[in-house]
């Protein structure tokens, strides 16, 4: 389908990229790569992301330091508020026990018991996003993955996954302890991107095809894992939700319980690969683009300034405009980004850098507007190179 192309921090098993193939049995896509899995789990235990991005501005790539107990702006507040009201559609009592697995900082757990329920549990693998979700009320949670449950869990009437099959190297193995969780009538919840919409929500090139998401799925992909674990797809649904403040993505819905054997379907989902097909086509012309005006922005500049050390920046990192030049500082507001190192260079705070001539580059199109604000508060008066500007170029290259 398409080869991506990454410079990911030192020591990480995708330095170079990875082929993004689809399944020859169902069309759904995936990474071609094989990561040991002990290396996610650390990763995902290490890199809390999610408690990490509520600050002054919105996003992780500001300077505003987070609280003990971050404060969730209203679209994740919003978000997780729908999740909440499906799940609650499918229960019948506000004394349901609800497991939420990769719950991040509870949200959804929290947003559940601001519909009265109060038996509410999560596990998530990083300790911090632990932390937090401690602090909301009701909310139980603890270090683990479906891999690695805590003991003694006991069982559900729900157990929802929202936003992590994706993530998974192994979704047949994550789905192993879902039969010994379950009660008799329980149900499982789960949200992940809906891939066969990809190409109509674009919203920047590869946007979904990156270093975390490994599986790319449509219903009839998330209807096989179903039935290869012995559960029964009793609804499906799809629907628009907040990927940030001002852009809005699609997300496929499921919910399964303990089902009777039945035959699995076979059909290759052949529309699924040609969207693939076609937003990796897309995202390869669009990505070309991004290249020229890069160099045409930095042209007579042999230094650069990266600033917003996510997913974007590591495929920027591999481009001619940036492989040829020198990086003076990478730059972002989340401390654990921090951690990160290229070529022995750690990633530093934005209060740490000073003005100079050297162009700062806004590695983000969807946080771009809260880097450049972050940029005029620490008073710097670098050149500002913005990702979004080949959309509508306004300026004659110099």
């Amino acid at each position: 389908m398409t080869d991506l192309r990454l410079r990911m921090p030192d020591g990480h098993p995708l330095q170079g990229g990875y082929p993004i193939v689809s399944c020859s049995n169902c069309g759904c896509g995936f990474a071609d790569v094989v990561v040991p899995a002990s290396y996610y789990e650390n990763y995902y235990r290490s890199l809390a992301k999610y408690a990490e991005e509520m600050t002054m501005y919105g996003a992780e790539n500001t300077i505003s330091a987070v609280s003990a107990s971050p404060i969730e702006p209203d679209w994740l507040v919003n978000k997780a508020d729908d999740s909440a009201r499906r799940v609650d559609a499918l229960l019948s009592s506000k004394s349901a026990r609800i497991l939420d697995v990769g719950c991040a900082t509870g949200s959804v757990l929290a947003a559940l018991g601001r519909l009265s329920y109060e038996d509410l549990h999560g596990v998530d693998p990083s300790p911090e996003s632990v932390r937090v979700a401690n602090t909301k009320p009701g909310v139980h949670a603890n270090v683990g993955t479906f891999s690695a449950l805590p003991a003694d869990l006991g069982t559900f009437d729900c157990i929802c996954a929202t936003g992590v099959l994706e993530h998974l190297w192994d979704v047949d193995e994550a789905m192993r302890p879902l039969h010994r969780l379950l009660r008799p009538e329980g149900i499982v919840y789960v949200e992940v991107p809906d891939a066969s919409e990809y190409l109509d929500c674009y919203v920047s090139p590869y946007e979904d095809f990156n270093s975390e998401h490994i599986n790319h799925f449509s219903f009839s992909g998330l209807r096989r894992i179903a039935a290869r674990s012995g559960l029964e797809t009793v609804s499906e649904t799809s629907y628009g939700a907040p990927l940030t403040a001002k852009v809005i993505a699609r997300y496929a819905a499921v919910v399964w319980k303990i089902g009777k054997a039945g035959n699995l379907d076979e059909t290759r989902d052949e529309a699924l690969e040609a969207t693939l097909f076609a937003f990796a086509a897309r995202s390869a012309r669009d990505f070309a683009e991004i290249e020229d005006a890069l160099e045409r922005d930095l042209k007579g500049s042999s230094e650069y300034v990266l600033w917003g050390i996510g997913e974007m920046a590591f495929k920027l990192l591999a481009l001619a405009p940036l492989t040829s030049r020198r990086s003076i500082a990478y730059v972002d507001g989340n401390r654990l980004r921090r951690g990160f190192h290229f070529d022995g260079m750690a990633v530093i705070a934005p209060t740490a850098i000073s003005s100079s001539p050297v162009p700062v580059v806004v590695s983000s199109m969807i946080h771009a507007d809260s880097i450049v604000a972050a940029i005029a508060d620490l008073g710097l008066e670098n050149p500002v190179v913005r990702l979004d500007r080949w959309q509508n170029e306004t300026s004659t290259p110099q």
